[in-house]
């Protein structure tokens, strides 16, 4: 079987690390399959990238210009000629521009991975081209959650089947002491850490983090938060965090640390007491499924395909979003509670094994693949 992953670039995001993994993964379980990674952008250095070089994929990258690039469709179109692949599986922008192209592959099964609530996936004007895609040319649309699945079919009119995100663990830093990595990592040692890792956005609200933070060190100053990601806007919007930050107290703002990119994100969630998600919206997150996998209790708004994995007071927190007050709650909570806080915790670890693995994720795929193929 011969397959290709189109992504739109090596920017780190979860549909890009997802795809890498998946090829990663697939390459692991069927060696004698074929997997194409394909970006649109050229290469950029980034823990994406990095990946896909140890995939075993074959990676092809196209150049594309920033905008609109006609030239992209005739590229992908020789991309495919070439490869003349059994399935063409997109995320993100990948399917806009793979459509016309995919029209010579007629017996291809052709997938596209929805990784966030349809409503807020893809512009008016590009949504139009998925609509098209799946009612007339036979795409099929992939949810990570139910949720997920029931947003598609309110924007599409069309059924999506359903395969869980995943994500792999590594087991040598899963059982690493805290203290060792937290020294390792120049962390404070002596402190509660509190950690969110997603991209400065809007969509994220670190804002609403950092003024549930100041609310919970006026009874609590033993802790530190730890704000990972890259600002996608090029530093506009992380100035307006750490604006947001300068003018707290002094003894508020020096525990604050904007970490940036990273790309030992394992060992900055095992240093951790508890991981926020504090998002006005939200697909399925694959750094809230890591977290579950490397056991650290986790406070999440109850947006999007949220709540289809996390159990509020069973696997982790759920708080409405927006809720300053409620979010420093439940953080206070899990930092007050250490029984209720690892009691939480091994439950999500224990869902993680067995929904959420990378493994399982990959032979839902694969299980995707071959049936459909049989239909073509």
């Amino acid at each position: 079987m011969k397959i290709v992953q189109i992504i739109p670039s090596f920017n780190v995001g979860g549909g890009e690390l997802l795809a890498v993994r998946l090829c990663a993964e697939i390459k692991r379980q069927q060696p004698n399959y074929k997997v194409f990674f394909v970006s649109l952008y050229d290469p950029i250095p980034s823990i994406v990238y990095d990946e896909a070089l140890a995939s075993g994929a074959e990676i092809l990258t196209l150049g594309k210009k920033k905008g609109f690039d006609p030239s992209i469709l005739l590229r992908m179109a020789n991309v495919l000629r070439n490869i003349k692949p059994d399935v063409i599986h997109t995320h993100l922008a990948g399917l806009r521009y793979t459509l016309l192209a995919s029209l010579m592959c007629r017996n291809a099964v052709k997938i596209h991975t929805v990784h966030n609530i349809a409503d807020y996936e893809a512009s008016s004007a590009v949504k139009q081209v998925h609509k098209i895609a799946f009612k007339i040319f036979g795409w099929m649309p992939v949810a990570l959650s139910e949720t997920v699945k029931q947003s598609i079919f309110n924007v599409y009119k069309v059924d999506a089947h359903v395969v869980n995100n995943g994500i792999g663990i590594n087991l040598q830093i899963l059982n690493a002491p805290k203290d060792t990595l937290r020294k390792e990592l120049n962390l404070p040692c002596e402190h509660q850490l509190i950690i969110t890792i997603g991209r400065l956005w809007k969509q994220k609200n670190q804002a609403l983090l950092i003024e549930a933070y100041q609310q919970l060190c006026r009874k609590n100053n033993n802790c530190s938060l730890l704000i990972v990601g890259e600002d996608p806007s090029g530093g506009n919007f992380r100035k307006i965090l750490e604006n947001k930050v300068s003018n707290l107290p002094e003894n508020i703002r020096d525990n604050i640390y904007f970490l940036g990119a990273r790309k030992d994100i394992p060992k900055l969630l095992r240093t951790a007491d508890v991981f926020v998600l504090s998002s006005d919206w939200e697909g399925v997150p694959l750094t809230l499924l890591e977290a579950m996998g490397y056991g650290i209790p986790t406070v999440c708004t109850a947006v999007g395909g949220v709540p289809d994995i996390i159990e509020h007071g069973i696997t982790g927190l759920l708080i409405p979003k927006g809720d300053t007050n409620a979010l420093a709650g439940a953080i206070s909570e899990i930092l007050d509670n250490q029984s209720f806080a690892s009691q939480i915790s091994d439950n999500a670890q224990q869902q993680f094994k067995q929904r959420y693995s990378i493994e399982i994720t990959t032979h839902g795929y694969l299980e995707l693949y071959e049936r459909n193929l049989k239909h073509v």
